[in-house]
């Protein structure tokens, strides 16, 4: 099928053709002109003729031309450029980097590049407010941002092959739900941003740490790796000496009460080998038993 490029070459050299044709019959009539013998009017009526065939070749060819064109060419338009709804309100406006979206004369939607250069589309409320996004990242994943009320916004993300929700109030980091290599992993944090809870997987056994607002860890509750054992400290301030544990033994439960450098002053369990309670309590002279009777 000839594009339309060669249609157009065509056209213009049947034109020409058509120009050579009326000058060759204006010619003859400059000829003859003067001459009144039956046979001159003739020969002029028949160059005539030949030229007005010519200019009708060309029509039909014409027309053939313009019936044998595709259907309707896809429109283009150079940036930037508006095109405006029913009520004369702009309904999408391109400014050459980004694409805006209207409804009711408002901004709803825009898309364009973000700061790394790759693609961001935003959503916006009746107040111009940005409420949602969603984007592609450089490292190649992609980050789905929802806004709520007095600064909250909700993040859904890949980080380090694993993906993550994470709940923020400006800055600070509230609440996050992920992944670590071993298992799923829940950040509790205060409004500042600091640590106030932690709940992990390591594969074997899970663990929930509690902190207080200097950021100590003061209780863990998890299970011993070896013996899958259950293990509950509460921690001095120094987030690392147990004041107290709660543990499950091969032979039921135990208690330990501790001193400052973690040390037990007291502790309490089922004898080995019998349904037997004891308590043992330690002093700067040694140590006194309190034993269940059989």
């Amino acid at each position: 099928m000839d594009t339309v490029e060669q249609r157009i070459a065509q056209l213009e050299q049947k034109l020409e053709h058509m120009g050579s044709a009326l000058e060759r019959a204006e010619q003859a009539e400059r000829t003859w002109r003067g001459k009144s013998n039956h046979a001159g009017r003739g020969m002029r009526l028949a160059q005539v003729a030949a030229a007005c065939g010519a200019v009708a070749t060309i029509g039909a060819l014409t027309m053939g031309t313009v019936a044998a064109k595709p259907g309707p060419q896809p429109l283009t338009v150079k940036a930037p450029f508006r095109v405006l709804d029913n009520a004369g309100y702009p309904g999408l406006v391109y400014d050459g980097t980004n694409l805006h979206l209207y409804y009711g004369g408002r901004e709803s939607v825009v898309l364009g590049p973000g700061d790394g250069g790759e693609p961001v589309v935003q959503v916006f409320n009746s107040k111009g407010e940005a409420t949602a996004a969603l984007q592609s990242l450089p490292d190649g994943t992609g980050e789905l941002a929802v806004a709520g009320e007095a600064g909250h916004v909700a993040r859904l993300r890949t980080i380090s092959g694993q993906q993550t929700l994470t709940f923020y109030k400006g800055n600070a980091l509230q609440v996050g739900i992920g992944a670590v290599p071993g298992g799923g992993l829940v950040e509790v944090n205060d409004a500042a941003g600091k640590q106030m809870a932690h709940l992990s997987s390591n594969g074997k056994t899970g663990t929930i740490q509690i902190y207080d607002v200097d950021g100590s860890a003061r209780a863990v509750l998890g299970s011993d790796l070896a013996t899958g054992e259950a293990e509950l400290d509460l921690l001095y301030r120094d987030g690392k000496t147990p004041a107290v544990r709660l543990a499950e033994v091969g032979n039921g439960g135990y208690f330990s009460l501790t001193n400052r450098s973690g040390i037990a002053r007291v502790e309490g369990g089922t004898l080995s080998g019998s349904d037997v309670g004891i308590l043992r309590a330690f002093g700067p002279g040694g140590f006194d038993f309190v034993r269940g009777r059989k």
